[in-house]
């Protein structure tokens, strides 16, 4: 039954974990889509294992290729807050750790982050922040899904499992793989009346009037919710300056501090606290059309996912890996890519390729500068492209991801190497006759 698959499982798993009781008014039963289509009461959804609880201002908590499957009731946070315009709120920066490994024997964590609220003379709680639809696994966020990535995986490149090679070649040579990619990066900016228990941190950093809460939280809706909804962990720098944004959680929350002081709150906060990057360092960045006839762009873009599936596992068990993939792609002469904003980008990197840093949050008006402030990285800011290192199996599979970029390159630059191929095959076949005087001659 669909309803009691793994999706329900997981749906019930990590939806539910945020509600601390369903019976909360601010909470609306969410069925889903599969008990609708079989016409299912909410009952009968229930006693399936199929309803699950979130908050009611959620629009889509879960897709499957690009369709929505478990959504809630849309509802107005700013009618919702029921904000007293004559309260004063005071205002925090909340956190939960996320993830933690172990590198060089020390403990590195990852966090999530968000602003909170509470009404200091009722003590009602609010909470806004940002998080993935699909949290279940990191590789949501950096490699596509679907039946492209299916495709990838099987080495049929979206001639269809079992297809002979000479489809499999022509569907991988016009790239027709890419138009059948889809992404489960979704991202929600969450607004709550409740502070979720995961939150361990709570630093108090100002207060704010009734009416200054109202403001931030309808730009929390009409411009931040309006405006993002997908969830990129990579930043991108360009001579020292950041030209691609990642959007996670952190950047909601340091976006709102910047919108509340916009808003004219004066910010005191009782500690310093950090948040992690995760830095590529590029000579530039930009768009790539993906479009019909762009062969050439979906073959570079398949040669990518290539080497970086052939890495995935590695990076999954170690992070940091992801930078010894990048430099294996710089010396296969193959260009990483980036899913930003709904758009391809291609990204020509230099070292040090990748760094995971933790810097401190600066409280407007103050910027902290990722360049000059002082910070904590994972990896040396150092890297060779000689220390990079092989998979055992790699390194035929990633030989022919070499030699196929150099042949996909625009005539002009590998005429001469294409010369030198033709001149070897016309001299071996010219010598496979005749004395050994004559085949010198015709070499």
């Amino acid at each position: 039954d669909v309803c009691s698959s793994d999706l329900g499982a997981l749906l019930r798993t990590v939806l539910a974990s945020d509600a601390p009781s369903p019976t909360s008014p601010e909470y609306q039963p969410i069925r889903v889509a599969a008990c609708e289509s079989r016409n299912l009461t909410k009952e009968a959804c229930a006693a399936l294992g199929c309803c699950v609880w979130q908050p009611a201002d959620l629009q889509c908590l879960a897709s499957e290729s690009g369709r929505c499957i478990a959504q809630a009731k849309v509802e107005d946070p700013v009618k919702d807050f029921a904000i007293d315009p004559e309260a004063t709120y005071e205002v925090f920066y909340a956190e939960y750790l996320l993830a933690r490994w172990v590198l060089d024997f020390a403990p590195w964590n990852a966090y999530h982050s968000g602003v909170a609220f509470k009404n200091v003379e009722t003590g009602q709680k609010y909470m806004v922040d940002y998080s993935p639809v699909h949290s279940e696994a990191v590789q949501n966020v950096i490699f596509p899904n679907g039946t492209g990535a299916v495709s990838m995986v099987d080495g049929s490149f979206g001639a269809g499992k079992g297809a002979g090679p000479l489809d499999t070649a022509t569907f991988y040579a016009q790239g027709s793989l890419v138009d059948h990619f889809t992404w489960n990066n979704q991202a929600v900016t969450r607004f709550t009346t409740f502070w979720n228990k995961k939150y361990q941190n709570f630093t108090s950093i100002g207060y704010v009037n009734g009416t200054v809460f109202e403001k931030y939280v309808e730009w929390a809706v009409r411009e931040y919710r309006g405006k993002y909804d997908t969830f990129e962990p990579v930043e991108i720098t360009v001579n020292k300056k950041l030209v691609v944004s990642s959007r996670m959680c952190h950047d909601l929350t340091l976006d709102s501090f910047w919108a509340l002081h916009d808003l004219g709150m004066n910010f005191q906060p009782h500690k310093m606290f950090f948040r992690d990057h995760i830095i590529a360092y590029a000579r530039d960045v930009g768009p790539v059309n993906m479009g019909p006839g762009q062969w050439r762009n979906k073959r570079a873009l398949l040669r990518y996912f290539r080497v970086f599936l052939a890495n995935l596992a590695k990076i999954k068990k170690e992070f940091t890996y992801a930078r010894n993939m990048l430099v294996l792609a710089f010396r296969l002469k193959v260009r990483p890519f980036l899913f930003v904003d709904h758009v391809y980008h291609e990204v020509h990197m230099v070292e040090p390729f990748l760094n995971y840093c933790y810097l401190p949050i600066s409280m407007p008006p103050e910027r902290t500068e990722p360049f000059s402030a002082e910070k904590l990285c994972a990896l040396p800011m150092q890297a060779s492209i000689a220390n990079a290192t092989l998979i055992p199996g790699q390194k035929l599979s990633l030989l022919a991801v070499a030699v196929e970029a150099r042949l996909d390159e625009p005539i002009a630059d590998r005429v001469l190497p294409l010369a030198a191929l033709v001149v070897f095959v016309l001299s071996f076949a010219a010598g496979s006759g005749g004395s050994r005087k004559e085949q010198r001659k015709r070499a």
